[in-house]
């Protein structure tokens, strides 16, 4: 697997695009800069292929108007309340860079480094990389240093697998995701509306006007969240328009989930569901929404 150079942070650091490539057509494009995946192309029915992930064009986009397309968010993705929380009876203040809270590891996150290629894999098992980042005790004010490896890896069982592991040298928080949006049509070729989605789930958390989860659990059915059954995100859309506004996140069995395009038969079905479910609500509010984020949660605060 040969690197190209794919640009220039404005800091002055070369950023390098990786090529992961599997026997049945598939290509996944990844930067050094956040791990970004910055495209995802593969076949439909028609052996059309077209990249189902949204991004950007240039490198200097992604460092200044992205809405943490196809990144590593981190150290904590998701939003912390008042970008405060409180471990082992000390108070910890972060970054607050999105409205009183704090987003995605804060004002520079892991979203927005470059990444270290610490592994290329070749071979049996599939393509892949690992990229190592080690972010120093302070960051962006939470504790300890936290020594962090992502891992992708695509197979010719068309399953693209992302694994992290970290440790750290006090004790800390960590919640480490990819925030890639999915549009199975393919990017740039209108909206998700006619998307088939099923989520097995039974209720959801709403959240306050910060977009904080209450801490309550509230039933999906008679609300534009009940996709148990499977139908077209539009529907959920209409529903929506005809009530309070109101983000929410979906609570999941481990069971079935899925998201289809049923004119060209692209369909994700992934191993796990909660990840899925929330990449998939991220892409549903924020058309809805028109924002970069979707819905999101946080630690409870102690104390």
């Amino acid at each position: 697997m040969k690197p190209l150079r794919y640009g220039t942070t404005a800091d002055g650091i070369d950023v390098m695009e990786y090529t992961l490539a599997n026997a049945n057509g598939i290509e996944v494009k990844i930067i050094t800069y956040g791990g970004i995946i910055t495209s995802i192309r593969l076949p439909d029915r028609q052996h059309t292929t077209k990249n189902v992930v949204l991004g950007f064009a240039t490198l200097a986009e992604y460092e200044t108007r992205s809405p943490y397309f196809g990144c590593i968010t981190g150290r904590y993705a998701n939003r912390i309340a008042e970008g405060s929380f409180t471990l082992d009876g000390k108070e910890f203040q972060l970054d607050v860079q999105s409205g009183p809270n704090h987003l995605h590891g804060g004002v520079k996150g892991f979203d927005k480094v470059v990444w270290e290629v610490t592994r290329v894999i070749e071979g049996e098992e599939g393509s892949g990389i690992e990229l190592h980042y080690l972010s120093p005790d302070g960051d962006q004010n939470y504790p300890g240093e936290l020594d962090t490896y992502v891992t992708y890896l695509l197979d010719d069982d068309n399953q693209l697998r992302l694994d992290y592991r970290a440790t750290t040298t006090q004790p800390t928080i960590v919640n480490l995701t990819n925030h890639s949006y999915w549009n199975l049509a393919g990017e740039g070729e209108g909206s998700i509306y006619d998307h088939i989605l099923q989520i097995d789930a039974a209720g959801y958390t709403p959240v306050d006007e910060t977009l904080i989860p209450t801490g309550a659990i509230a039933p999906v059915e008679g609300t534009p969240f009940d996709f148990r059954a499977p139908k077209p995100i539009a529907d959920g859309r209409r529903s929506w328009c005809r009530t309070p506004r109101r983000c929410a996140w979906s609570r999941a069995r481990q069971t079935s989930t899925a998201i289809m395009r049923a004119c060209d038969g692209l369909r994700r079905r992934p191993r796990s569901i909660m990840s899925w479910i929330r990449r998939a609500a991220a892409s549903f509010m924020a058309l809805l929404h028109r924002t970069g984020d979707g819905c999101r949660s946080r630690p409870r605060r102690q104390g």
